[in-house]
């Protein structure tokens, strides 16, 4: 799912439960006109942004490999390094595959303060250059296989 996929699902969602902006940037934490901004495209908001959001209109944000769910939510910023690993990537292969420094990637694995004000579309690109893919999942989880919780 893209990021462009992952705010329009969010706003379906906000439409079809009633949710003011207003609401949503009080979630988010954030201003109202910064939640028009994302609704118009105009800027794209924080994975934190994006976790609170999707908290409020009850989905959850996940990272997923084929149909398994490799982590979920805010958890997503502390299992980074864990999810690299798992692909068995080291952070210099990772930040060849990104195009960044080691560095960053360094950073973005020990601080996960400094990772929850990435933009959700570097996370995207993070995840994806790792093999996994960032979706959003029905918040309940009573359907035993986790991609009957997908929302698209």
């Amino acid at each position: 799912m893209t990021i462009a996929l992952v705010v329009a699902k969010l706003l379906d969602r906000t439409t079809h439960l009633d949710i003011p902006t207003s609401a949503v940037a009080s979630a988010a934490g954030t201003s109202p006109s910064a939640v028009r901004k994302w609704r118009t495209a105009a800027a794209a908001p924080s994975y934190l942004h994006v976790c609170a959001w999707a908290d409020l209109v009850r989905l959850r944000v996940a990272v997923v490999d084929g149909a398994d769910v490799a982590s979920e939510g805010l958890a997503v910023l502390t299992d980074l390094a864990a999810l690299r690993r798992r692909r068995g990537l080291s952070q210099r292969d990772l930040a060849a595959k990104r195009r960044v420094p080691q560095s960053a990637i360094a950073l973005l694995e020990r601080r996960p303060v400094v990772a929850r004000g990435v933009g959700v579309l570097t996370l995207d690109r993070h995840v994806s250059a790792m093999g996994y893919r960032l979706t959003l999942l029905w918040e309940s989880a009573d359907t035993a296989n986790p991609a009957d919780r997908r929302v698209a």
